[in-house]
């Protein structure tokens, strides 16, 4: 498993996010235990699940109720001047950043758009 040390311009070191470190570990229980194609719906579910449990520890570890969470992935991990507050916003979704250098956070689609 690889998290990298960050570029330090845009990013910081990914292991300094709990719930980013969570993230990665669940998608080895994922590809482990549920033997999911990560790709297209399988894919999303692979992250979507990710995501959830990653914050999850965020919020065990804080002792947050998920009323008080940010439900914020990556918090701190975009360096200092990058306009966001992390990697993706599970409360509020498309809005965890939007910078000249790295761009806007890409929303997801509505399920509608699919079929």
């Amino acid at each position: 498993m690889v998290f990298g040390d960050g570029d330090g311009e845009i990013f910081n070191r990914f292991t300094s996010s709990i719930d980013v470190v969570a993230h990665e570990l669940t998608h080895g229980v994922t590809e482990t235990e549920a033997g999911l194609i990560y790709f297209g719906q399988a894919g999303a579910l692979n992250e979507s699940l990710s995501d959830v449990l990653g914050s999850l520890v965020k919020q065990f570890h804080l002792q947050q109720t998920a009323g008080q969470a940010d439900w914020i992935i990556g918090e701190g991990l975009l360096a200092k001047g990058i306009n966001g507050k992390g990697l993706r916003s599970m409360a509020a979704p498309g809005t965890a950043y939007d910078d000249p250098l790295l761009g806007k956070r890409p929303s997801a689609r509505p399920y509608a758009e699919f079929y």
